[in-house]
């Protein structure tokens, strides 16, 4: 598990050392830039563009309007980002956590 401290400047170097050579990377977010989806998961996937050794990168949206997240929703949520990753995909949309229509 990585949590980023400092967003501006974003850690690119840093986050592509400790993830080099991993399979997946999944991204929670309590963000939404209308449009892109969460916001640090997509500047991580722009840091890791074009990388050889770069993971999977998946995002998750969470906790918007102060919903509560729980240990048990984080884990579902890990559990589907590992079984799309062995399942061979590269690319899917955000998952949404916690959302009530």
């Amino acid at each position: 598990m990585l949590g980023i401290r400092a967003y501006r400047p974003f850690p690119v170097a840093a986050l592509r050392a400790a993830l080099a050579g991993r399979g997946v990377a999944l991204v929670f977010d309590k963000a939404l830039s209308y449009g892109f989806g969460g916001p640090i998961c997509n500047d991580l996937r722009a840091a890791l563009c074009g990388r050889a050794d770069a993971p999977v990168v998946f995002g998750a949206i969470t906790g918007l309007g102060g919903r509560d997240t729980t240990p048990d929703d984080l884990a579902d949520a890990a559990r589907r980002a590992l079984a799309d990753h062995d399942a061979g995909v590269r690319e899917r949309a955000d998952d949404w956590l916690t959302l009530k229509l």
